[in-house]
């Protein structure tokens, strides 16, 4: 007895493969000796790849490699504040409260508009200059946070954060031969905060640091050479 033309067997596999695959049927499948050979086959690949190292997955970014920049007047939720970085310049005058230029004096400011949203509690004193911080370096690498050397209101006046009202404040840094250089396009980064509510074991409640929350490139304006020849004018 001849066996049947294997056209037809090919077909009635390839059939049952659908139906398998279609309504899970994969004991139907193993009933062809082709659905064998190929299980068989499929089983063997799969433990190659496991040995070899196992499935390529797609490494997602994290910390501030995860996060897209935002320009200039952008807003961002950090759990504990809603910030909003406006502006960015250098300058040789060594303080807001000092309306004098001293050529020796270089600084960094960076202007924001900073609201605490926890109404519950009252900020820290300090607590911004930690989590809002200039990150030193070009764009595109890691970055290295520097704090703020100091945290004041618009003008020269102790920041003092209230619950929901929107303050003005400016933090600089005072620059050495020593830092990194200040590159034509600026980032600075916010630390955010997650809430976690009591339990029955912990008993306590309260915000947690947690990963970056906003990244902000902005250009930042060079004020001295205008400072100086405003002083070289007045003389």
């Amino acid at each position: 007895m001849n066996p049947p033309p294997s056209g037809s067997l090919k077909a009635r596999v390839l059939s049952d493969a659908r139906d398998a695959l279609a309504g899970n049927g994969y004991v139907k499948l193993l009933r062809h000796r082709w659905g064998r050979v190929l299980a068989a086959a499929l089983a063997v690949a799969a433990a190659a790849t496991g040995l070899a190292g196992g499935f390529d997955r797609v490494e997602k970014p994290t910390g501030i490699a995860a996060l897209e920049p935002q320009p200039a007047g952008a807003a961002v939720d950090a759990g504990l504040y809603d910030v909003t970085v406006h502006s960015a310049w250098r300058s040789h005058r060594p303080s807001q409260k000092l309306d004098y230029v001293d050529p020796d004096s270089d600084m960094l400011y960076v202007a924001a508009t900073v609201t605490w949203l926890d109404r519950r509690s009252m900020p820290p004193a300090g607590k911004l200059g930690q989590d809002l911080v200039w990150l030193a370096g070009e764009a595109g690498a890691p970055g290295d946070p520097r704090m703020a050397t100091s945290v004041e209101r618009v003008g020269g006046a102790q920041l003092t954060l209230q619950p929901g009202m929107p303050t003005q404040a400016v933090l600089s840094w005072r620059l050495s031969p020593r830092d990194p250089p200040v590159p034509a396009l600026l980032r600075v980064a916010v630390m955010g905060y997650t809430f976690s509510p009591s339990t029955w074991l912990t008993q306590k409640e309260g915000w947690v640091r947690a990963a970056p929350a906003g990244l902000w490139e902005i250009a930042v304006e060079d004020r001295r050479p205008g400072e100086l020849t405003a002083v070289e004018a007045g003389r």
